[in-house]
């Protein structure tokens, strides 16, 4: 079983809504836009203009970082950007302060350096308070650690799952968020370019900035718009106006697009429905198969027909049912599935009937409720048996926006 696929496990049965840790949508386009300030905001640096020997810090003016050593100014992201040589950084003095949320954004390109480099750092008053910020070696592929000292002493570390490319700009973004039951994060997560990349759920208060706040880039690197807020909101990325159409549901580009939660997709060329392929569900034992689709983009509030064609050899000691569902998503981004609703059992629970090729539909409507924090765009299709003895095939799967729904067959949630 690959490491992906292990990352998957967390959706254990059917009609659980836990979040999945899938691929990003890959032909998804990301908007580049500078930092914008809000009240929660506490420090924005540009790095576009350097006033003598200091940065201006465009949220409290009064509270400038100051250069130490010959600091390089480079075209960055963003107009400017900046990078620091051997012995040189920039520091921000900042007042005392713990705090249960806080968000750190900046865009960052990596060098090549063989050692490790720690970009952000802050320390406290006592010995083992504060963060840092390190962009490992090569040798570690580029990955990010972030490492906090809670103001009772205790240690959480943080390694990403993926590195950053060379030479290549990438939006980093850190947060923390320790109150359970409020919305937003809960505990520490690391994004490269929106996506989480790391996450440990941790409650405690977090000595954020105490002291001065270093500065630091890879001697052939550079940081652009560096901003920190206290504030524990989810971090979403930002989807360009280019959408994302549902492809490959009929399978005649075998299993592209689509990905095994369990182990890998099988695609039968001997029995269809049409065309080439299908997808085939096949255990000889009380074992479960479930396949995602590729990551589509859908409208808000809108009603889709969604049908497929299904045929079935053989099901048994089955707890629960063959059938497809629709999973919503925030953005097209890997844990932020939180729900779904079903399209249609081909067979429910304790039923053991087969039938040959046999057509089901449903009208589905993208839910929108006044909690949820932001619209659901995106979705994928889940093609899964629960817990059953299973021989069965899905194909030409379609999906359709319509205007007036005749009726919604909204699942088990």
């Amino acid at each position: 079983m690959s490491k992906r696929h292990l990352t998957l496990l967390c959706a254990t049965f059917l009609g659980s809504f836990a979040s999945l840790a899938l691929e990003p949508g890959k032909d998804v386009e990301l908007q580049k836009e500078p930092h914008k300030a809000n009240a929660a905001t506490q420090l924005y640096i540009s790095f576009d203009q350097a006033l003598g020997h200091k940065f201006e810090n465009l949220k409290n003016k009064k509270c400038p970082a100051v250069i130490k050593g010959d600091v390089k100014s480079v075209d960055g992201i963003f107009g400017k950007a900046v990078q620091t040589p051997e012995k040189t950084s920039v520091s921000i003095p900042q007042k005392t302060r713990v705090t249960r949320a806080i968000i750190i954004e900046l865009w960052l390109k990596p060098g090549k350096e063989k050692k490790d480099i720690v970009l952000l750092e802050t320390k406290g008053e006592k010995k083992n308070r504060g963060w840092k910020l390190e962009l490992l070696s090569a040798k570690e592929k580029g990955k990010l650690k972030w490492t906090a000292w809670h103001p009772n002493g205790t240690q959480s570390e943080l390694i990403a799952n993926r590195g950053l490319s060379e030479n290549k700009w990438s939006k980093v973004t850190l947060t923390y968020g320790g109150v359970p039951g409020t919305g937003g994060t809960k505990g520490y997560r690391i994004y490269i370019d929106g996506y989480i990349a790391a996450e440990l759920p941790s409650y405690s208060p977090l000595q954020d900035v105490t002291g001065n706040l270093i500065v630091k880039t890879p001697p052939d690197g550079a940081l652009d718009d560096l901003s920190i807020s206290l504030s524990g909101r989810e971090v979403y990325p930002k989807i360009a106006d280019k959408r994302l159409e549902p492809f490959n549901l009929d399978f005649e580009q075998k299993d592209k697009g689509w990905i095994g939660v369990y182990d890998s997709c099988f695609i039968d060329d001997e029995t269809k429905h049409s065309g080439k392929h299908s997808l085939k569900i096949e255990t000889d034992d009380l074992y479960t198969r479930e396949y995602l689709s590729p990551i589509f983009s859908v409208e808000p509030g809108t009603t889709y027909r969604i049908s497929f064609w299904a045929k079935v050899d053989k099901f048994k000691k089955g707890y629960s049912a063959i059938g497809v569902w629709i999973r919503w998503y925030f953005a097209p981004e890997e844990t932020c599935s939180f729900g779904g609703d079903l399209v249609a059992h081909c067979v429910g629970d304790k039923k053991f009937e087969t039938f040959d090729w046999k057509k089901f539909e449903a009208e589905i409507k993208v839910p929108e409720k006044k909690e949820y924090r932001e619209k659901i765009r995106w979705a994928r299709l889940q093609a899964k048996n629960y817990h059953s003895i299973t021989k069965a095939w899905i194909d030409d799967i379609k999906i359709e926006k319509i205007t007036q729904a005749k009726n919604t067959d909204k699942g088990d949630k």
